[in-house]
Formats: structure tokens, C-alpha cells, sequence
């Protein structure tokens, strides 16, 4: 069963390496498409034998999400982004997900997300430190739609925080939830940094709201 791994990046040459080295053994296709890098993130792409593919940035992330798509020839798609790691015991439990695709067509996985204060209910601290923790005092886990069948009807909608979830609702295609982890490092690139990344996100989310009123997840 052919396993595509799609992603957008973005100057991400201190973290890609990291990400596609948890990947390469499960992955039979990496597609990478760079939205405008300047530094050497697409050399790494390419060093890992990823297709790589270049988009100009429109401020729309279902967008990119939706183009990485239309190039991945998989039976299945995985969606990572340079700043996640898969867990290390991901290759059994991945293969186990799979073999149940006669009754599911996507799967939920865990971002978890490691920080120093809490970022949501599900935050918790970290009693003793680990590899993956990295020295951050904690973590929280949210479930995300990453993992799900290859089919062109299923597209990501919104211009920030895309989902495929109402896609694969109209499709009546069924979320399974799984214990596979996804360790997502967007603190270590500083406060500041995110702070001015949850800046941007929320113009976008602000612009969202005018044009889509009745939609309640953008408030």
C-alpha cells in the first residue's frame, strides 16, 4: 500500500532534515512544495529524494495543502509539516492503521505539542524529561485529520487552520482516531517567533469571518 507523504515549507533548512529522517522509512513518496524558500530547504528535500514542487504564496494554506495533493500518487496520504517528528514506533502502528482502510478512510493522529506553559486544556507537565520533550516543561495533544485515502474529492477548506474534516463529511467517509504521535516543535523557534506567527494567523481568521459569517469555527 503506496504511502505518500505530502508538505508546504518555508525556509525550514534547522528542522526539515528532522522531520523527513522520521519519515523515510515509511514513506514511498515525500512531496515537498516550498513556497518560496531562500535558504537551502529545498536542497534537503531533494537529498531525502523528495519531489519537490514550487508555489507562489497567497496567503492560503488549503491551497498549498490542495496542490501538494494533486501531486502525490499514493493509495494513501500522510501530511506533515517540517517542524513535526513522527513518533519513532510509528512503522507497526502505521501498518496496522492501514490494514483497517476497509472500514475507515481517514485517521486522526496526535500533535503533540511541547511548550513551556500551557497552550490548551489538554496541557501537561512533563515529569521526567525525555528525547522527545526536548527540555520543554510540557505538552499537549490534539487530535488532527493527517492520515486519510488518496481521493481528489477530498480537499482542504479555509485559508488558515485547514482541515479536511468537512470534505470527508460530505463524502460520509468516517474518522477513526489512533494512538500515533506527532511531536510538534513550534515553540523552538522562540516566543517571538510564534507570536508573530498567531499575529498573522489571526488577520487571516479575521478576513475568514467576513467572508464566511455563518461559519462559527472562525469565531
Amino acid at each position: 500500500m503506496k504511502l505518500s507523504v505530502c508538505m508546504i515549507v518555508k525556509n525550514e533548512e534547522k528542522t526539515l532534515a528532522r522531520c523527513l529522517y522520521s519519515i523515510k522509512d515509511i514513506a514511498d513518496e515525500i512531496v515537498v512544495v516550498d513556497t518560496g524558500s531562500t535558504d537551502k530547504t529545498t536542497d534537503i528535500a531533494q537529498e531525502f529524494g523528495a519531489k519537490v514542487f514550487s508555489l507562489d504564496w497567497k496567503d492560503d494554506f488549503s491551497a498549498a495543502r490542495n496542490f501538494s495533493l494533486e501531486k502525490a500518487t499514493g493509495a494513501w496520504i500522510l501530511i506533515i509539516d517540517a517542524d513535526e517528528v513522527l513518533s519513532k514506533d510509528v512503522g507497526d502502528k502505521l501498518k496496522t492503521v492501514l490494514s483497517q482502510q476497509k472500514d475507515f478512510k481517514a485517521f486522526k493522529i496526535l500533535q503533540r505539542t511541547y511548550s513551556n506553559a500551557p497552550l490548551n486544556p489538554s496541557w501537561k507537565k512533563i515529569s521526567k524529561s525525555t528525547e522527545e520533550a526536548k527540555g520543554f516543561k510540557g505538552c499537549g495533544d490534539v487530535p488532527i485529520t493527517r492520515l486519510f485515502i488518496n481521493n481528489p474529492d477530498i480537499k482542504f477548506t479555509g485559508e488558515v487552520h485547514e482541515e479536511v474534516d468537512p470534505s470527508l463529511r460530505k463524502l460520509n467517509f468516517p474518522i477513526a482516531n489512533t494512538d500515533i504521535v506527532l511531536h510538534h516543535y513550534e515553540y523552538e523557534k522562540g516566543e517571538e517567533y510564534v507570536k508573530k506567527k498567531q499575529l498573522h494567523y489571526l488577520d487571516l481568521c479575521m478576513e475568514k469571518e467576513k467572508l464566511q459569517p455563518e461559519n462559527a469555527k472562525n469565531l
